[in-house]
């Protein structure tokens, strides 16, 4: 199955779980709420980010703020199909594509799996132009998440580090359906396991991270 038909499916399991669950509904109206409120703000898209062991850094604060709008103007867009929500989401997305410089720290980017996510709702519907903005700066983040782990001790190199550079960098080869990328996550992701399970069947704290960032579709054995 394609990753299209394979979001599409998720996007009309929302609009089941809108009409059906009181809990969702009820979520989604808070996003869709929020996205209204969203929609003349502008992005604050920062070059370089300081967000690593300073707890007085506002980056943090500023970028996930962003991403969200991202998301809830997408997931709007998705839901009632307004232009104005598809343009919103897609500012956001192009001007953290154009300003932000990647460096791989995975606690810095971590929040990126979000711009991943709102990308994906919003990409069948970016011209040729949008799409090869956004498409550049996921390269640009995956390297630089391959780079980090390159660099890294080899004793600490299947640490809770890697585990969130695999989260990221996978939702990126997905959502690109790039082979080779896919391949190097499978990769690492087997060598966490491999090096994360210990003999006597102690489980070391970063496996949670690499089973979370691994689609189905990886698996050879896929369990729920």
């Amino acid at each position: 199955m394609s990753h299209y038909a394979v979001f599409k499916a998720s996007i009309e399991r929302l609009r089941y779980q809108y009409a059906n669950n009181i809990q969702a509904k009820e979520f989604l109206d808070n996003v869709n709420a929020y996205a209204q409120a969203s929609l003349l703000n502008s992005p604050q898209p920062i070059a370089v980010m300081d967000i690593e062991g300073n707890l007085n850094s506002t980056d943090a604060a500023v970028v996930n703020t962003d991403m969200d709008i991202a998301i809830a103007c997408g997931v709007r867009y998705r839901f009632i199909g307004d232009r104005a929500y598809l343009d919103q989401s897609t500012r956001y997305l192009i001007a953290w594509a154009v300003i932000y410089n990647p460096i791989g720290n995975p606690i810095t980017e971590e929040v990126f799996y979000k711009f991943v996510a709102a990308y994906d709702l919003v990409r069948g519907s970016l011209i040729s132009a949008q799409k090869m903005t956004i498409d550049a700066f996921l390269v640009k983040l995956f390297y630089a998440g391959k780079a980090f782990i390159s660099m890294r001790d080899p004793v600490l190199s299947h640490s809770n580090f890697e585990s969130r550079n695999l989260m990221l960098m996978t939702a990126v080869a997905y959502s690109l359906n790039d082979g080779s990328m896919q391949a190097y996550c499978k990769n690492l992701y087997d060598s966490q396991i491999d090096l994360n399970i210990l003999a006597d069947g102690a489980v070391r704290a970063s496996i949670p991270y690499a089973v979370g960032a691994v689609p189905t579709a990886m698996l050879d054995d896929p369990v729920e």
